[in-house]
C-alpha cells in the first residue's frame, strides 16, 4: 500500500558567500510568480475560486510596493505577503535572514515622541497595538499601526537599559497573513533580523514571547486564558514521551511527525508494545503537530483498524521543474531505503505525464488490518496547529469505530501537499509550495482553511483539560 509522504524541508544550499547587494526585488516578483503559476498545484484552482481580477489587482499591489524595497529582507517578506493570496499554508517564501545579504535591511528609526503613549495604554491584550516591556525592565516598546509596503505594525523601542538599543529604535515589524497570523521580523541585539510567525488567534502572541502587555483596559487575563495549560513537565523538553496516567490508559505525546521523531516513535510503541494489548483506554495527544512524514505514524495504524479504511489520492502536477525538485526532496529526506525508491520510481512515470497531472496517490481502500480488542478506544488531542500529515492522520484514524477526536478543528492545508523547493539561490532564499492537488477537492470534501472537526471540543487553556478529556471515554 502506498502511503502519502509530506516532505520536510532542509535547506542546504549554502548562502554563506553572498556578498550583501541591492536586491531587485521587481524582479525576483516576476520570477516567482512565473514559478508559482507554472508549477504551483493549487494555482488554477485558487485563481478560479478567488477571482482573476482580484489576483492581478493584489499582483499589481506588489509590483508597486516591490518597486519601492531596496533590501533582500524585505523583499523576501513582500513575496510571502504576495502568496498570502492564495490562502495555502504550504506555501511560502523560506529564506535565512542572518547572512549578509539580510544584515543590510533597510531599518527607520523614529522620533517617540510622535506615540501617543495614552493611547496605546488603551489597547485590549487581543490586539498587536500597546505599549510592551521586559519582565526585568530592561526594555519597553511600544507597538503602533504602520501600514506600508513591507509591515501593517512596528514595535519602537520607548527606553532600555541596553547598551544594544536606544529610544526610537525599530524592534520589530509586523505584517499581517490570515487565520489570526502575522509574519514578525525580529532584530536582536546585533540588530539582526531573523523571523518568525505569531499567532493572535488565540491571544496576544507578544506576550507569548516575553513580554509583559501594559494596558488599562479590562481584559488583562484574555493572554494567560488562551494559553494552553502545560500538564506534563517533559512537553517544554520532549518531542515525543509517553506517560501511565493509571492501568487501564495510556499516554502518548507527538508533537511533530517530523521524519526525526521516527526513531522515537517506533522505540515508544516497541516499549508499550505488550502494555498495548492490555490496556483499555490509549490518548494520542497531537496537538501542534504540524505534520512530516505518514510513516511517523505507520506504527498507529494497526490499533486504530475496525474497518476497511479508505483513502481519497492526490494527483501529482509533473513538470519538469517539480520531476526535479520531488527528486531531490526524497534524496535529502532521511526516508528508509525501500520508501526513497518507490517515490523515485513515481518520478520516473511521471516524466510522461508532462505538464499535466499525473495519479500518483491513486484512491485506495486497506482491508488488510485485523482488529485488536485492545486497546477499546483511542482518542486523539488535536488543535488548530494540527496540518499535512497530522490531518492526513486524523482523516484515516476518524473512519476507525475506536477513535475519538477531541479538541480543535484542524489547521485545513491538506488539499495540497507534497511541498518542494525552489532554490534562488540568487538571493538566498527558497520557495516552498505544494506539488500535488488532491481528489477529495472534486468531490466536494476538501478540507482547505476549514479543518477537520473533532467529536467533542475542548479547551486546552483549561487546567483541567486531561481529566475533562478522559471524561470522552
Amino acid at each position: 500500500m502506498k502511503f502519502f509522504l509530506f516532505i520536510l524541508i532542509t535547506m542546504l544550499f549554502s548562502v554563506k558567500d553572498l556578498k550583501a547587494q541591492p536586491c531587485n526585488c521587481t524582479k525576483a516578483l516576476d520570477d516567482v510568480r512565473a514559478y508559482t503559476q507554472k508549477n504551483y498545484a493549487g494555482f488554477a484552482d485558487k485563481i478560479k475560486m478567488l477571482g482573476k481580477a482580484a489576483f492581478e489587482k493584489h499582483d499589481q499591489q506588489a509590483r508597486a510596493n516591490a518597486r519601492k524595497i531596496k533590501d533582500a529582507l524585505h523583499c523576501a517578506n513582500l513575496l510571502d505577503n504576495w502568496l498570502l493570496f492564495f490562502k495555502d499554508n504550504h506555501l511560502y517564501m523560506h529564506y535565512e535572514p542572518d547572512i549578509a545579504w539580510f544584515k543590510n535591511a533597510v531599518v527607520e528609526n523614529i522620533s517617540v515622541s510622535s506615540i501617543d503613549t495614552a493611547a496605546l495604554l488603551k489597547k485590549k491584550y487581543s490586539k498587536p497595538e500597546g505599549i510592551y516591556s521586559k519582565p526585568d525592565g530592561s526594555l519597553a516598546v511600544a507597538v503602533v499601526a504602520q501600514k506600508n509596503a513591507t509591515m501593517d505594525y512596528a514595535g519602537y523601542i520607548l527606553h532600555s537599559k541596553l547598551p544594544a538599543w536606544k529610544t526610537g529604535d525599530l524592534h520589530f515589524e509586523l505584517k499581517k497573513q490570515f487565520n489570526g497570523l502575522y509574519k514578525v521580523i525580529w532584530y536582536n541585539n546585533d540588530h539582526v533580523p531573523y523571523t518568525d510567525q505569531l499567532d493572535f488567534e488565540m491571544g496576544n502572541a507578544i506576550v507569548w514571547n516575553g513580554w509583559k502587555k501594559e494596558t488599562d483596559a479590562d481584559d488583562k487575563s484574555y493572554a494567560v486564558h488562551q494559553q494552553q495549560a502545560v500538564i506534563f513537565s517533559e512537553e517544554k523538553e520532549w518531542p515525543v514521551f509517553s506517560k501511565e496516567i493509571n492501568d487501564s490508559l495510556l499516554y502518548f505525546r507527538i508533537k511533530s511527525f517530523n521524519v526525526k521523531n521516527l526513531p522515537a516513535i517506533t522505540a515508544m510503541l516497541e516499549d508499550y508494545k505488550e502494555k498495548l494489548s492490555t490496556t483499555a483506554h490509549l490518548i494520542i495527544d497531537i496537538r501542534g503537530n504540524g505534520g512530516g512524514g505518514d510513516i511517523c505514524y505507520r506504527g498507529f495504524k494497526k490499533y486504530l483498524y475496525t474497518q476497511p479504511v479508505i483513502s481519497t489520492g492526490a494527483d501529482f502536477l509533473a513538470t519538469a521543474d517539480n520531476i526535479k525538485a520531488y527528486r531531490t526532496s526524497i534524496e535529502e529526506a532521511g526516508l528508509p531505503e525501500a520508501d526513497a525508491k518507490e517515490y523515485l520510481a513515481d518520478m520516473d512515470k511521471a516524466e510522461a505525464f508532462a505538464g499535466s497531472y499525473y495519479n500518483m496517490f491513486p484512491d485506495e481502500v486497506d482491508s488488510s488490518g485485523t482488529r485488536l480488542a485492545k486497546p477499546q478506544k483511542i482518542m486523539i488531542l488535536m488543535d488548530e496547529k494540527c496540518a499535512s500529515a497530522a490531518e492526513q492522520f486524523l482523516l484515516e484514524a476518524r473512519q476507525s469505530k475506536k477513535a475519538i477526536l477531541v479538541g480543535q478543528p484542524s489547521r485545513g492545508v491538506l488539499d495540497y501537499a507534497n511541498v518542494c523547493e525552489y532554490k534562488m539561490e540568487h538571493y538566498g532564499m527558497s520557495l516552498l509550495y505544494p506539488t500535488s492537488r488532491s481528489r477529495r477537492i472534486d468531490n466536494g470534501q476538501g478540507i482547505e482553511n476549514k479543518g477537520i472537526q473533532p467529536h467533542y471540543s475542548i479547551d486546552f487553556a483549561d487546567a483541567n483539560w486531561l481529566n475533562k478529556a478522559i471524561e470522552k471515554f
